[in-house]
């Protein structure tokens, strides 16, 4: 059983995590759609259309989905109070997160937004070295993420 399911038999276990990875990278895309919106629509742009700004990173997007899939699977299948004690926090909240698929949207969102800030601004160089940035566009020209 996952953890945090309903238990009134209304959906499979299987459906209901198949609708959790739905909305969790329906969260993710959300969040890239918004920025290939900020690309193109910015001053400088290089861009033609969003669907060039997907064809220019498709790659980084798979390679990120695929460090940030173990969050929804931790999610899933433990608690908020398990999770924290893995890292040695021996605290648990006051409330449930519920498992139902609006929360793995914005998990999904959040996750995305969160691993953005750290691969530019606080993870070592190894991790930025095999989690890439998302590149800027700047002008006329495609300008690759700065290595660091």
């Amino acid at each position: 059983m996952i953890a945090g399911q309903p238990t009134t038999g209304q959906l499979h276990p299987h459906l209901w995590a198949l609708a959790d990875y739905t909305a969790f990278y329906f969260g993710m895309m959300l969040f890239v759609l918004r920025r290939a919106d900020l690309a193109m629509h910015a001053k400088n742009n290089a861009l033609l259309s969003k669907r060039q700004y997907f064809s220019l990173n498709w790659v980084v997007l798979l390679i990120r989905a695929m460090f940030q899939s173990p969050i929804l699977y931790a999610w899933q299948h433990y608690t908020f109070a398990q999770i924290l004690g893995w890292v040695g926090v021996s605290w648990a909240p006051p409330i449930t997160i519920p498992n139902i698929p609006i929360v793995a949207a914005l998990l999904g969102y959040f996750s995305y937004t969160l691993m953005d800030w750290l691969i530019a601004k606080r993870a070592p160089a190894w991790v930025q070295e095999q989690i890439p940035s998302l590149p800027s566009f700047n002008g006329s020209q495609f300008v690759p993420a700065a290595k660091p």
